[in-house]
């Protein structure tokens, strides 16, 4: 187990002990730890697949990250925009 896969573990509390493995569920993991993951994870994240992958994932799930991580990482993963209508339920949700 590398230290990538050990550092997954507080975000799967669903699996108690075990850890998903990163190269079967890759996107999955990726937008999980785009999602809830600390910066620190998200870099580590970033050297482990690399921005390519980590940005095509991202892309073809942009309407799965939450709205203040889509903000975040829109320009350094150069996201597409979201549809008008998810993002008015964003926004009501915020409110």
């Amino acid at each position: 187990m590398n230290a990538f896969q050990e550092a997954l573990g507080p975000l799967y509390p669903e699996l108690g002990a075990n850890r998903p493995d990163p190269d079967v569920y890759a996107e999955s993991v990726i937008v999980r730890v785009l999602n809830t993951g600390p910066d620190s994870l998200r870099e580590q994240m970033l050297e482990y697949y690399g921005a390519e992958r980590v940005r095509s994932v991202a892309q073809a799930r942009v309407n799965r990250l939450d709205a203040p991580v889509y903000r975040q990482w829109k320009l350094r993963l150069q996201l597409p925009d979201r549809s008008p209508g998810l993002e008015r339920i964003h926004r009501l949700w915020r409110q």
